[in-house]
């Protein structure tokens, strides 16, 4: 895991990130402190790349990926972009005619494949679980029913970015068929992953329909790793600082499956503009900046619904004297909704509204001291909690000017500036 924070105003923009890295492909997780996750552009550009999550794409290391497309857009006048969106557009670009390079389309199907096979194991051992706990039921019925519910789960999910219907069934009839002598395909899986399970024209389709969809709208879709790059700064024609979001987990064909990007400019707040973004595991800044935690909050609302002896997952519960035209039936949807949003509302106006405004206007020296202050107490709490140690190493930090672009503050080889 990681923990980056972006804090911008008039002056610049500040960014911080700690240096550990995870891994856990071994017998034992690992952390190593000397990870790179700031990418700075050279002027005439007055950008940088944070990155978070994965750190390979296909096998290669992100970190290679970013230098060589900075690499490739040169340093002369000319090669400034109008606004953070195109270098985000910029990298995407470059991804798509280089994927060849290092990765053949061969092993990206073979990952979706990895992937996909994966999804169908899940549903397999929750069919098995359903069918299990409801002896009573025909086992057809319980297989469709769960197949329905969570293809109705995922038609909910929001759309990736640039996925057309079209890209879809291309994609899924490519990954169905079997290339004999060089891989299986789909439908193997699909054969394997049922067997001695209930089947049917109708579970077909719903299978099919599954897959499908989860190729639409699965946010892990191609590989099951996912990588958040932040594009940091100022394009050509800015005066405020913007942050663009890539989350990508791989690609098929020459499309890098992609959610649609989070933008956060610097927005008036105050007497001036202010400009906060964090990533990667910041609960305990946001903490700090709200004044409340999410997560703590649905459970302590589902705490209240269960003392009541209410389901907080279920329909609205009908009062029994309640007639059609009674809309004071209680919902526990709505009562976890309304709970959301009203902690939202009171920590706008108690806490974050103060925060952004003070941001507006901190010096950048401040800045800058603030948000490696805030990087370093998520590291606290997992020190606190005595967890893996998956934020942590030397906090990095540095500084964006419409001036001067991109410079350390503080580096795991670079002592900060003496005042």
């Amino acid at each position: 895991m990681t923990s980056q924070l972006v804090l911008g105003n008039g002056f610049g923009v500040a960014v911080a990130s700690d240096s550990a890295m995870t891994l856990t492909g071994a017998e034992e997780p690992r952390t190593y402190e000397t990870a790179e996750k700031i990418f700075p552009l050279p002027l005439p550009h007055r950008l940088a790349v944070l990155t978070s999550g994965a750190a390979l794409l296909h096998g290669l290391p992100f970190d290679v990926l970013l230098k060589e497309w900075i690499r490739s857009l040169g340093d002369a006048r000319e090669s400034q972009l109008r606004s953070v969106e195109l270098y985000r557009e910029s990298f995407l670009s470059w991804l798509r005619d280089n994927l060849d390079r290092w990765v053949t389309p061969e092993r990206r199907e073979a990952e979706a494949l990895g992937y996909l096979e994966g999804q169908l194991e899940i549903v397999r051992e929750r069919i098995e679980t359903a069918i299990a706990e409801g002896p009573e039921r025909d086992p057809v019925d319980t297989t469709l029913q769960f197949l329905r519910e969570r293809n109705a789960w995922i038609l909910d999910c929001s759309p990736l970015e640039s996925v057309s219907e079209e890209l879809v069934e291309r994609s899924f009839d490519r990954l169905w068929q079997e290339i004999e002598g060089q891989r299986r395909g789909l439908s193997n899986l699909v054969v394997d992953c049922f067997a001695g399970l209930p089947w049917s024209d109708e579970i077909d389709y719903e299978v099919q329909w599954l897959l499908k969809h989860t190729i639409e709208k699965s946010d892990r879709f191609p590989t099951g790793d996912q990588t958040e790059l932040a594009f940091v700064g100022y394009g050509s024609t800015d005066l405020l600082p913007c942050v663009m979001t890539l989350t990508t987990s791989g690609a098929i064909e020459d499309h890098i499956w992609r959610q649609t990007p989070f933008v956060e400019p610097a927005r008036p707040d105050g007497r001036g503009y202010g400009l906060i973004y964090s990533q990667a595991q910041d609960d305990q800044i946001r903490l700090i900046l709200s004044g409340y935690d999410q997560a703590l909050t649905t459970e302590l609302t589902t705490a209240v619904l269960a003392r009541y002896s209410v389901d907080p997952w279920a329909e609205a519960i009908e009062s029994e004297n309640a007639s059609d035209e009674d809309s004071s039936a209680f919902d526990p949807a709505a009562f976890r909704s309304t709970m959301r949003e009203e902690q939202a509302n009171v920590a706008w106006k108690m806490k974050l509204a103060p925060a952004r405004a003070t941001v507006a206007l901190l010096p950048l020296e401040t800045l800058v001291d603030t948000a490696r202050s805030l990087v370093a107490v998520q590291t606290l709490s997992q020190t606190i909690r005595g967890r893996l140690p998956t934020v942590g190493g030397k906090i990095e930090s540095a500084t964006i000017t419409l001036n001067e672009g991109f410079q350390w503050h503080s580096r795991k080889d670079v002592s900060p500036p003496s005042s």
